[in-house]
């Protein structure tokens, strides 16, 4: 989870490009390129890939339906 991820990880550098987000009444998809480094427990990553969420306004509030994560190293 994005949680569990930020407790242990320090972000180092975050890009993100090519964000296109479209809406239909209370649901809305969201894409987007990243590239992105960190590092965990003195261990250095990189990660470049895609996002696609899915999400739905409840209660006044967007939350996420569904997510996929698509990366060349995954």
């Amino acid at each position: 989870s994005f949680k569990e991820f930020t407790d242990a990880a320090q972000v180092l550098d975050y890009r993100e490009s090519d964000v296109a987000i479209r809406t239909w009444g209370e649901t809305a998809a969201l894409t987007y390129r990243f590239d992105m480094s960190w590092e965990v427990t003195g261990e250095r990553y990189q990660e470049t890939g895609h996002d696609a969420l899915l999400l739905v306004r409840e209660g006044g509030k967007w939350v996420i339906a569904w997510r996929v994560m698509v990366s060349p190293s995954a």
